[in-house]
């Protein structure tokens, strides 16, 4: 298992050294194959000299692409093995290192599985008009 962060005891997150400032999501859903896919824009500002990485924190996830919003080469990037608990770390490889209060954009590209949490599938006879789900 990764470190958990030293200031979260929930979370593999660096967000001691890089802090999310927002999120901005574009996703697809699929009802057939009951999955969500698409992409998470992470505005993200360094809090300490020296950034390289960051941590992000995942659950059941196939990440699929991980690049700058600018850019178009793809990063480096690793998803760790997953705890039963917390999930799965992504740790993202900066392409250089961050000063304090610098911005980065990041875009993740990922679908979700079926062993992703917080995701509910209703059968169209759960529904109100039991026709759709």
């Amino acid at each position: 298992m990764c470190a958990i962060s030293p200031v979260d005891p929930n979370s593999f997150a660096n967000v001691h050294e890089i802090q999310t400032r927002h999120v901005h999501l574009e996703l697809d859903v699929d009802f057939s194959r009951r999955v969500l896919a698409g992409q998470a824009r992470l505005s993200l500002q360094a809090v300490k000299e020296g950034v390289a990485e960051v941590v992000l924190d995942t659950n059941a996830l196939q990440v699929k692409d991980v690049k700058l919003a600018q850019g178009t080469e793809s990063l480096k990037y690793e998803l760790g093995a997953k705890d039963v608990r917390f999930g799965s770390p992504l740790r993202v490889t900066l392409p250089h290192s961050c000063k304090q209060n610098d911005k980065v954009e990041l875009v993740v590209d990922y679908e979700t599985t079926q062993d992703s949490g917080a995701l509910q599938w209703l059968q169209p006879k759960q529904t109100v008009g039991k026709q759709h789900p």
